[in-house]
């Protein structure tokens, strides 16, 4: 594939049907003026390629019906790149999401996401936008672009061609459960197949089952059960101390209910709410801690997971983000390792709930005696995030782009899988870490999806 950088402009409406093209932009295309098919995203036509009188190199200059039949923007900077018979812009990158638009401007806590995302895809020379499933409609539909006017970054909803790849953004359940949601999904899915990333959310039943089923995988996941009933349940808590109650579709550690048996028989629980402890209590036995909270535990579904004697920093709870991300070449790799410490009196150790960012040498050369017990800890992480993103994407049949693996260290020194996010979220800033890394974790994706459109490097 032969592929040249490109700015793109528009003549004067005298034209029609037009492209011009630089001799240098053909010679390097091998290509020759006349009619060739052109194609952006899901929108092709037929133009007639011209030599222009004022040769500019990197310049694709289209008669004004052109640019508005293949969606294209003044001062768009795209990949022009033969594709067989046909000569190709792009690659179009649609960003799913649900979007919250204010003063005719994208608003709410992802509005810095997109604006890193396009401003990146930008630099890679892809037409990104962003769209939400209502703006759905045929092979061209409407999103957002970012533009730069009078040397500000704005936003711009336009007429956008149906993409090439559709990055999966939608970030809250409830929005990617309803039912047009779900419908407009399994139609994008349906069109464009691997082309698709990152297509949902997990439940925490299906990735259990997915990693018990591989031999390689399941020696790192405790013990788990779904909670059916109170009799199913029951005989779970008597054989493991502490407990913890989990939400299969949940996020943030929100309500997460914490059981630990005393030594006189009686349990303690704590249900983990927005603020910290929601609330908490003693029972005399199992079946009186468990008819406690049987309301809660019927709202909706719940997994069962016996808790780890984990190793802790500075006396409170932590886990290791491991962020694992698809790179140009399809291959996963991995991009952050940070560790999340709980506040203190809390067991859980999500940041957005509270808790610290603590780099992971810090931690380790902490709860470590030596240098090799630091690498041995290192090389036990590696093989298994090396492993889980492989597992999950052949067992789940879904096509993945990152992964946010949470890992524990027993004080065994053992190294197990707490859980796993397909819906990492990240920040395009940084207070404490690298923003080489950041900046890093928001171009992976979009250089998957390069490679996802048949773009390598």
């Amino acid at each position: 594939m032969k592929r040249v950088p490109v700015t793109i402009t528009s003549v004067s409406s005298e034209h029609a049907g037009d492209l011009f093209l630089a001799k240098n932009l053909c010679n390097e295309l091998g290509i020759l003026p006349g009619r060739h098919v052109i194609q952006c995203g899901g929108i092709s036509r037929s133009v007639r390629v011209l030599f222009p009188m004022n040769e500019r190199p990197s310049v694709c200059a289209f008669s004004p019906d052109v640019m508005e039949s293949l969606a294209l923007f003044e001062g768009a900077k795209l990949l022009l790149y033969t594709d067989g018979e046909k000569l190709r812009l792009g690659p179009v990158l649609g960003i799913l999401a649900n979007i919250r638009v204010k003063d005719g401007g994208i608003d709410g806590q992802q509005a810095p996401v997109f604006k890193h995302l396009l401003t990146l895809a930008t630099e890679e020379r892809m037409y990104a936008y962003l769209f939400s499933p209502q703006e759905l409609v045929s092979d061209k539909l409407r999103g957002y672009v970012l533009k730069k006017t009078n040397e500000k970054m704005t936003w711009e909803i336009r007429d956008v061609p149906f993409p090439d790849v559709v990055y999966d953004q939608i970030i809250t359940r409830k929005f990617e459960n309803t039912p047009f949601v779900k419908t407009m999904k399994e139609k994008l899915i349906a069109k464009l197949g691997s082309a698709y990333f990152n297509p949902g959310y997990f439940d925490k039943v299906q990735v259990h089952d997915w990693l018990n089923s591989s031999d390689e995988t399941k020696v790192y996941l405790p013990a788990t059960i779904q909670h059916v009933d109170l009799k199913k349940t029951e005989p779970f808590l008597k054989k493991h101390n502490p407990v913890y109650f989990k939400p299969v579709n949940g996020t943030k550690g929100l309500g997460i209910i914490k059981l630990v048996r005393l030594i006189d028989g009686r349990y303690m629980y704590q249900v983990r709410g927005k603020n910290g402890i929601q609330f908490h209590g003693i029972k005399k036995s199992t079946r009186h801690v468990l008819n406690r909270l049987d309301r809660r535990l019927k709202r909706r579904p719940f997994i069962v997971q016996e808790g780890l004697q984990l190793k802790t920093y500075e006396g409170r709870p932590f886990d290791i983000r491991v962020l694992m991300q698809k790179d140009h070449t399809g291959k996963w790799r991995r991009t952050k390792m940070y560790c999340r410490v709980a506040q203190e009196g809390d067991f859980i150790s999500n940041l957005s709930t509270g808790g610290d960012a603590v780099s992971v040498p810090n931690v380790l050369q902490k709860i470590c005696t030596n240098q090799e017990e630091i690498r041995s800890y290192k090389k036990k992480i590696d093989k298994l995030v090396k492993l889980v993103p492989v597992v999950l994407e052949k067992a789940s049949g879904m096509q993945l782009g990152e992964l946010g693996l949470d890992i524990g260290i027993d004080a065994k020194g053992w190294v197990w899988l707490i859980e796993v996010n397909s819906k990492p979220w990240k920040k395009p800033f940084t207070e404490q870490g690298s923003m080489k890394l950041v900046v890093k974790s928001f171009r992976r994706p979009l250089l998957y999806g390069k490679y996802l459109a048949g773009i390598t490097q």
